[in-house]
């Protein structure tokens, strides 16, 4: 009965993500263009990263179990943050950052 409710389960995000990427990548640019200050190069990459991702996400294997599904998942939003990132300066990789939530790594140079 569990494995029932994983394969479910993982249908159902499946599909909630298929539907809801098309709608975020969409906001995410318009996010991303106007608080980074993207220009019209940097904001065609980012199209081109957002349907790449979608693109690899529809090829995956299925994944056998729940646990597997989100790992799949986790792996290509890594991927896809590193390369929004590669297509950022400096000034904008802060932001990025900010936007995201991750705390900024400082140097200690006491150690």
């Amino acid at each position: 009965m569990k494995a029932i409710y994983s394969i479910i389960l993982v249908c159902f995000l499946a599909v909630v993500v298929t539907s809801a990427s098309a709608q975020n990548r969409s906001k995410d640019i318009r996010k991303y263009q106007a608080e980074l200050k993207l220009t019209s190069q940097q904001m065609q990459q980012l199209n081109t990263i957002y349907n790449n991702h979608e693109a690899k996400t529809k090829l995956q294997a299925p994944a056998k179990n729940f646990e597997q599904k989100a790992a799949q998942i986790k792996a290509s939003n890594k991927q896809m943050r590193q390369d929004v990132k590669a297509v950022l300066n400096k000034n904008q990789k802060r932001e990025y950052r900010k936007m995201m939530g991750v705390k900024m790594k400082t140097k200690n140079k006491n150690k």
